[in-house]
Parts: C-alpha cells; sequence; structure tokens
C-alpha cells in the first residue's frame, strides 16, 4: 500500500511541478510575489554592461530590450499597438506595455534611466517591472494600466510626441516612479508633464540615495511596490 502511495507521489509530484511550462495555468501575481530576489536581479540586469548609454548604442538596447521582455512575462501588451517602444523626440525611447483595465481610462507609471552611473534608475525601473508582476492576476485593475521606461531623453521627463494613451484617456495624474531607493515611499506632488498631464511623483521622499546598486535596501524598495499597489488600486481623488 505504501509502495503503491509512493509511485503515485512520483507521477503526480514532478509533473506538479512543471505545471506552469506544460501549460496549465497556475495563480500568480498580487502583492505578496512582489520579492526582494526580482527586484535585485531586474536592477542588477538594467544597471548594463557600463559605459554611457547613448540612444541606439547596445548597452541601451540591451536595457530597454530587458524592460520590454520583463513587461511582457508579466502578461502584459504592447503599450503602443503592436510595438513595445516608441521614439521621443527630443531623443531617447519609450517602452511601454499595458494591461487592460475593467472600466475606462487609464493609469500611466512612468520610470526614467537618465543613463550608467545612476542608482535610481535601474532601481526604479525595476520596481515597474515588479509592479507589473503583482499585477499578473486574473482580475483586471480598475482603469487599464500602462506602465513605461524612458530610457534617455529629455528632463524632466515627459511622454514626448508618442504618449501611448491620450491624455483626455487618463482618469488620474501621471505616476512618476523616482528615487524609491532613498526610503520610505510616499507619494511627491512635482508639476506637470510637458504634454500638459499633471504628474504625480511616487519615490522616496528627500533621503539620500545609496552610492550604488550593491548597497540598496531592496526590502524598502519592495515595501513601496507593494504601497503603490495599493495606492493605484484606490478610487482616484
Amino acid at each position: 500500500m505504501r509502495l503503491a502511495a509512493s509511485l503515485v507521489w512520483l507521477q503526480v509530484g514532478p509533473l506538479a511541478c512543471r505545471a506552469e511550462s506544460l501549460g496549465v495555468e497556475v495563480p500568480r501575481g498580487g502583492p505578496e510575489s512582489v520579492s526582494v530576489e526580482d527586484l535585485q536581479r531586474d536592477a542588477f540586469a538594467l544597471r548594463g554592461p557600463g559605459g554611457p548609454r547613448l540612444p541606439g548604442s547596445p548597452a541601451h538596447r540591451a536595457v530597454s530590450g530587458h524592460f520590454a521582455q520583463r513587461l511582457q512575462q508579466m502578461r502584459m501588451v504592447p503599450g503602443f499597438d503592436r510595438s513595445w517602444e516608441a521614439p521621443l523626440e527630443a531623443g531617447g525611447l519609450l517602452v511601454c506595455g499595458r494591461k487592460d483595465g475593467a472600466g475606462p481610462g487609464s493609469i500611466v507609471v512612468l520610470a526614467r534611466d537618465p543613463g550608467a552611473g545612476h542608482v535610481a534608475g535601474p532601481v526604479d525601473l525595476a520596481a515597474l517591472i515588479s509592479l507589473a508582476k503583482a499585477h499578473d492576476t486574473r482580475e483586471r485593475p480598475r482603469a487599464s494600466l500602462v506602465l513605461c521606461g524612458q530610457f534617455g531623453g529629455d528632463v524632466p521627463p515627459t511622454l514626448g510626441s508618442a504618449p501611448p494613451v491620450p491624455v483626455a484617456e487618463r482618469v488620474r495624474p501621471v505616476v512618476l516612479v523616482t528615487a524609491i531607493a532613498a526610503g520610505e515611499s510616499g507619494w511627491m506632488d512635482i508639476g506637470t508633464l510637458g504634454s500638459g498631464g499633471a504628474t504625480r511623483a511616487w519615490g522616496g521622499g528627500p533621503g539620500a540615495l545609496p552610492e550604488g546598486l550593491e548597497t540598496v535596501d531592496h526590502r524598502l524598495v519592495a515595501q513601496g511596490v507593494v504601497k503603490l499597489f495599493d495606492a493605484l488600486s484606490q478610487p482616484p481623488p
């Protein structure tokens, strides 16, 4: 009897471990899916090989490509019809993914990579990937969610000439994720985008950024992502 039970476990156990690879949908997502390990892995990948990341350079393409690939893994769809990216007028690239919502309108969440040597860019972009993972559920968000990484281009960040959704569609201001590695996260009001859409910033406040990715407390970053997930789930003010 015990032998038979053991044989059943040997047959079923490995299949259960491979369920997702065999096409069986395994529940995923939610704020509990945000992990320190994912944030660290993505931040280091988004730092790139070092050196200046000029628009169109191999390093620039590698970093923006990783960001698009990770959004696709979280079952988002391209933000620009069938394309994940669009060039910005003043240089740089905008990479966006979208998850359709249950109601009208869209929420745009943007993080910016200013180039090599910056800690904030890779960490903020990694936070967006984890935010996409938290939204990878069967339940649709209240409004369509558009997550964008801006690689190069003007400061302050703008959506340039190729916004993924018209300004009139937005149900709340664009959310700019910035300096999330600087400390405990919360809302910061910082003015408007160049397109005329109001902006709210979500980040670590006035605290000093760590000197390098090796010194970032990714536990604080994970907490900031979960808090932003909860904030975006609330009705607009």
